[in-house]
């Protein structure tokens, strides 16, 4: 697949964007996707992330929520440069643009959002490493033939792709009805997350 310039797609606010790590961390993920039946091309992904543009003439960021960004040194919830942050990504990237207006009201709830999750821990503990595991899985969805309300218990700190999911539901772009920590990454790749997006969302371009 060809690589894109990503300064000429006109990235903006939630656009996602999907990694596929070389690290030691995201060869496990991807090898856990493919035991569990992801589709080859989608089980490659091992992490996700969100643009972020706080105002019309800022320069982008990603917001993410990651164990560790070395050349950041940050861990958790965080906000980079997004230009910065690709050039030291250590792998593959592709951005999928989301089709809707980027309002002034759509700005404040974004801000809102990031003042209550900025400080949030990246998933840990035993329950932490629990929940990873059950994303993986996503028993959630046998469970709710049967149980319809079913709501899939979740710690406090995100792990990657639930942050993205919260922050699309923040907005009314998710379905309430997907369990936010149980979307692992290759249900990000198309076309699985374009089932309960309110929203239309365009293709993977690869971007690195």
């Amino acid at each position: 697949m060809k690589v894109q310039k990503w300064q000429k797609l006109n990235l903006k606010s939630m656009d996602l964007i999907l990694c596929s790590g070389k690290a030691g961390l995201s060869k496990h993920i991807q090898r856990f996707q493919r035991l569990t039946g992801a589709p080859k091309d989608a089980a490659k992904l091992s992490h996700v992330g969100g643009i972020d543009k706080v105002a019309l003439n800022a320069p982008l960021q990603l917001q993410e929520s990651t164990t560790l960004n070395k050349f950041a040194g940050k861990k958790g919830v965080q906000r980079n440069d997004f230009g910065l942050w690709l050039d030291n990504y250590g792998g593959r990237v592709w951005a999928r643009q989301l089709d809707f207006k980027r309002t002034k009201k759509f700005l404040r709830k974004d801000k809102e959002f990031w003042e209550l999750h900025k400080d949030d821990l990246y998933e840990n503990g035993i329950m932490g490493g629990l929940e990873l595991f059950l994303c993986g899985l996503r028993l959630d969805r046998i469970i709710r033939k049967v149980a319809t309300n079913y709501n899939p218990l979740k710690t406090k700190n995100p792990h990657c792709t639930e942050l993205v999911a919260e922050r699309l539901k923040y907005h009314g772009l998710l379905s309430e009805n997907a369990a936010s920590n149980r979307l692992p990454p290759w249900v990000w790749f198309p076309c699985e997350i374009d089932k309960v997006l309110s929203i239309p969302v365009g293709p993977a371009i690869r971007i690195k």
